[in-house]
């Protein structure tokens, strides 16, 4: 990975973590380069010749416990420059070898939107899963907007037209952010990293 890319997962990575230990969970890095931090520095070809199994190389990045330690959460971050929907693709063998995830996304020039930038217009976030039918699932919102949600199918269609808006907040799958640190902590979490997005808060 290029310093410029691996750069901007850190940050994003990192920018994720304080967030959430700011406001009371429990944050366990988990991904390959936590776990083997020499496989950072390696090259493409280097990496690949190390051979890694896919339980090692596709570990999602974090463990989230909440303040009471009774729910985990398994979380994938990514961050890209322009939202594209087939990001979701990316990370199937992972909801396939943990089940359930959630992806959480930093864009660095978002679609336009007719608001004011909050730190929503840059992060948002889905629940991915496997269902019944051992298909890989995203539940996102109704284009319609308000709190409906629907299932889509992440494996079997198109997610280019799937809007960046689409996605949730952070706060609907870790609530501990509604207090009243909320605003100054996710406020403060962007503009931590407004050097790789398009606009300041």
């Amino acid at each position: 990975m290029d310093f410029e890319n691996r750069l901007k997962r850190e940050l994003s990575q990192g920018a994720f973590k304080c967030l959430l230990e700011d406001c009371g969970y429990r944050v366990v890095p988990l991904g390959i380069e936590a776990v083997i931090r020499e496989v950072a520095c390696l090259d493409k070809e280097a990496y690949k010749n190390l051979d890694f199994s896919d339980a090692v190389r596709f570990l999602p990045d974090f463990c989230i416990l909440d303040q009471n330690q009774k729910h985990k959460f398994i979380v994938e971050v990514k961050y890209r420059w322009d939202w594209d929907g087939n990001i979701l693709k990316e990370v199937s063998n992972q909801v396939r070898m943990f089940k359930d995830i959630i992806l959480v996304v930093f864009i660095g020039d978002p679609p336009d939107s007719k608001y004011t930038p909050r730190p929503s217009t840059y992060v948002r976030c889905c629940k991915m899963y496997m269902n019944e039918q051992n298909q890989v699932c995203a539940e996102v919102k109704e284009s319609k907007g308000g709190a409906a949600t629907k299932t889509i199918f992440v494996e079997e269609e198109d997610l280019s037209e799937l809007r960046w808006w689409d996605l949730k907040t952070l706060q609907d799958y870790f609530p501990d952010l509604n207090n009243t640190k909320e605003e100054g902590s996710l406020v403060k979490a962007i503009k931590s990293i407004n050097g790789i997005l398009k606009d300041n808060l």
